[in-house]
C-alpha cells in the first residue's frame, strides 16, 4: 500500500483539482485539504468496515 497510495493520490489530485480549478497544483492548502480527505476516507473505511476482503468474495 505504501507504493500504491502516492500514485492514487497523484491521480486523484491531477484529475479532481485539474477539473475543478484548471490547475493540478492550485496551492498547498488545496492539495493538503485533498490529502486529508483521501486519508480520512481510508481511515473511516478501516474503522467501520475492517473486513474489506469480504467485498471481493
Amino acid at each position: 500500500m505504501m507504493t500504491v497510495f502516492p500514485l492514487l493520490g497523484y491521480l486523484v489530485r491531477v484529475q479532481l483539482l485539474g477539473h475543478v480549478f484548471g490547475d493540478t497544483y492550485p496551492s498547498i492548502f488545496h492539495v493538503l485539504g485533498l490529502n486529508i480527505v483521501v486519508v480520512g476516507f481510508g481511515v473511516l473505511m478501516a474503522r467501520f468496515y475492517p473486513n474489506i476482503g469480504s467485498i471481493i468474495r
